[in-house]
């Protein structure tokens, strides 16, 4: 019998190749711009947490007191990094990090093996120290990460770039020329993996700080803060307490040179700053400090996620409505099973009549849905590799939300179409009152009503952004 209702429910299908597109289509795109966004938002959430000892791992912020205004900074002086780790034990290694496009070097330059008379406009440049890959665990295809950057001069570049400029070959150990900079040649000591999605070290190109200056004497100096530093902790440091001890240094090293250079008030400017160690998990979703990062104000990642779940209940209620209002056309069936004996009076055939061609809309529109998730990844450039697909609660995950939307969007024409009585069914009384649902009009209301909110939302986001756009043009 079961079967048979299957077959039913497969030729209904295609007896209604209209209403059948509209309810799978309208269903299926509710589902993939949730999908879609739950997929964003994770990709958000799960920046930088993929490193070994990520737990342990942190950079260096300060805080400033700016009459009554809080600022907040990453910047540091070049000694800065090694004084952590000379005056706290716990620190268990530190590595700087200077990607300021103010400076020669970092951002963008022009580049050309060394051999080459074509230069090539590049983008992504970075200044690190020579401990920085082994703390961030760069995962290397050519080269040993720990003594790429250890000399001067040196360079590991990611394995794009490298294929771009030597295809299929080592490079480790070829020169290239940097803005025609011929008696000053780098060389490429590593080609790395490019770097994932979901890290903030965004760069093709890292460029040795050993033996390096950014100008004479700057290595040195305590009056210019330039530097990302970060610190891996040994496992039973606490990083709350050593942030707070951070002032030691100040009062050490850095108030001392103010003073020499012919600031008295040293003591009371560095009165107004503090400092706290940031878990580097945390430096995407820390919309108010003041780098050279790209973050993401994580209030707006939630307020995405709410606008997911409404998507996902629109596309619901249309499909409960698309479903009772057909119900007239099914009734009939349901009336004529029941006063056949097939089934008791709201069970079997009469809920099966309905609720299996539902099931086949479902899981029509949870394929299509995936489809859509696959090829808008595609053409919007997504990396599949961001999608948790080894992660412990995707499939528990799947399957939990699958038996919810299917109670959402099912339940009610279930039951709906399984209360129809035989006897007012073969009457027709049910086709003349199947128009006049209330809980299917206050569906409506609020699906209409949801959709306004959320067109004029946008209009209004969009049009601010544009206006801002447009207002700083202005005084370029």
């Amino acid at each position: 019998m079961l079967k048979n209702f299957w077959k039913i429910a497969l030729r209904q299908l295609g007896k209604q190749k209209f209403y059948s597109a509209v309810k799978i289509g309208g269903f299926a795109l509710g589902i993939a711009a949730c999908l879609l966004i739950g997929l964003y938002i994770h990709t958000q959430l799960s920046y930088d947490r993929g490193f070994p000892g990520a737990d342990r791992l942190y950079r260096l912020t300060g805080y400033l007191n700016d009459n009554g205004k809080v600022r907040k900074g990453s910047g540091w002086q070049a000694p800065f990094a090694q004084a952590l780790k000379d005056e706290f034990p716990e620190v268990e290694r530190t590595a700087r990090l200077m990607s300021s496009p103010l400076f020669y070097g970092a951002g963008n330059n022009q580049l050309r093996p060394i051999e080459s008379t074509q230069d090539s406009y590049e983008q992504g440049f970075t200044y690190a120290d020579s401990s920085l890959p082994d703390l961030f665990n760069f995962k290397m295809i050519y080269g040993d990460r720990s003594r790429a950057l250890r000399e001067p001069q040196t360079m590991i570049l990611s394995k794009s770039k490298a294929e771009k400029f030597y295809p299929a070959q080592n490079p480790v150990g070829r020169q290239v020329i940097l803005n025609d900079d011929r008696e000053h040649p780098w060389t490429i000591g590593g080609v790395m993996q490019d770097a994932p999605e979901n890290t903030h070290l965004q760069f093709d190109y890292y460029l040795s700080l050993t033996g390096h200056e950014l100008w004479k004497g700057e290595q040195q100096t305590w009056m210019a803060s330039n530097y990302d530093i970060y610190l891996l902790l040994r496992a039973d440091a606490d990083a709350k307490r050593l942030g707070d001890r951070v002032t030691l240094i100040t009062k050490k090293y850095w108030i001392p040179a103010m003073v020499q250079s012919g600031q008295p008030d040293a003591q009371h400017v560095l009165d107004k700053l503090g400092f706290t160690l940031q878990p580097v998990s945390d430096i995407h979703g820390t919309a108010d400090m003041e780098d050279h990062i790209p973050h993401v104000d994580r209030k707006y990642l939630w307020l995405f996620g709410a606008i997911g779940v409404f998507v996902l209940l629109l596309a619901s209620i249309n499909f409960i409505n698309l479903s009772t209002a057909r119900s007239a056309n099914r009734s009939k069936g349901s009336g004529c099973a029941k006063g056949s004996g097939l089934g008791p009076p709201g069970t079997g055939p009469a809920i099966s009549a309905g609720v299996d061609r539902d099931q086949w809309f479902f899981f029509a529109a949870g394929d299509r849905s995936g489809c859509g998730v696959a090829t808008l990844l595609q053409y919007a450039g997504g990396n599949f590799d961001a999608f948790p697909w080894t992660a412990w609660w995707l499939v528990p995950g799947a399957v939990a939300a699958a038996v919810l939307i299917g109670l959402i969007a099912g339940l009610y024409p279930a039951f709906y179409l399984s209360a129809f009585r035989p006897v007012q069914v073969l009457k027709g009384d049910i086709s003349r009152g199947a128009r006049h649902s209330g809980l299917r009009s206050g569906l409506v209301v609020f699906q209409f009503a949801t959709s306004v909110v959320l067109i004029i939302a946008t209009i209004v986001v969009y049009g601010r952004d544009a206006f801002y756009t447009e207002f700083q043009n202005g005084f370029q």
